[in-house]
Formats: structure tokens, sequence, C-alpha cells
């Protein structure tokens, strides 16, 4: 045999070894993992089964015993929890501010700021501002730290309520 012959059979049988040793730690990976989740079962079987002879005592009528063993069955994916995440775009913050309207019903005071409805002391959306006050010409801003604040004047041109 020939030294280029020997070193493909010595290539050869390292790349069977490789692949060999991969697949099997693979192999007792998976099976270490199935081993894990049986025992999780196990453990779960055990504790209801303990709690079915605690509530044997309690004489539980027909309807009760079948709600408990529907219960201790599999159960259904919930259609309440939203798998998918839906990604939505976030706001960007909020450069200026439009005043457009004021609503007032009974003692309720309602401003109509950037095209939503705020009260007084809610929170601006993508601000870090709250509405302090309410007037039918003017509202009042002040900054979640107190530092700042803007009077917001209402506009009553249509050239100026388009600008948003």
């Amino acid at each position: 045999m020939t030294k280029r012959e020997k070193a493909m059979v010595l290539a050869m049988v390292g790349a069977t070894l490789w692949g060999g040793a991969t697949l099997g730690l693979g192999y007792v990976k998976e099976n270490r993992a199935a081993a894990k989740v049986d025992l999780q079962k196990a453990e779960i079987r055990a504790f209801a089964d303990s709690q079915r002879a605690l509530v044997v005592p309690l004489r539980l009528n027909e309807r009760e015993r079948m709600v408990l063993n529907e219960a201790a069955g599999p159960w259904m994916e919930s259609p309440f929890i939203d798998r998918v995440a839906t990604a939505r775009p976030v706001e960007a913050p909020v450069q200026e501010f439009f005043y457009t309207g004021f609503i007032q019903a009974g003692p309720q005071q309602f401003a109509i700021l950037n095209g939503r409805e705020y009260r007084v002391s809610e929170a601006v959306a993508s601000t870090d501002f709250r509405v302090e006050s309410i007037q039918p010409d003017h509202v009042v801003l002040v900054s979640g730290s107190g530092g700042r604040r803007m009077t917001i004047a209402l506009q009553t041109t249509n050239e100026k309520r388009e600008s948003p």
C-alpha cells in the first residue's frame, strides 16, 4: 500500500469515527431529554394520584368526580393565548402638539390633542407629558418629571388642523 492510500484510509477511518461519535452523542442527548420528560410526567401523575387519594374522604358526588377526572386528562390548547406575536410599529415620539377641540359634558372637560381625547391628569400618548388643566382656549401640559410646562392654544383654522 502506498503512502497516499494509507493517508486516504486513515482519513476515512477518522471521518467514520467522527461521524459515529457525533451521531451517538446526539442520540444519547435525545434519550436523556426524553427520559427527563418521562420522569416529569411520572412525577405529575404521582402528584395527581396523591391528590385523588386525599379527595376520597370528601364524598364527592358523581358530577364533581367527573370534573376532577376531566381536569386530570390532557388539556386542549387555550384559544385565549395569542401564540403568534404580532409586531406593531412603535410610535415615534411626539414633537408637536395640536389642540383642536374642547368638549364639556357636565363637570367633565375633554381636550382633543393630536386627534385623541384627554382628561385632566391623563398622560399624553407617546410623550412624557400629562394634561394639567383644560380651558376652552388652551391646554396646559406638564412633563412627568415636572420640569417642563407647555401651554397649547386652541387651533381654529382648517389649515392648522390638517397639519399632523
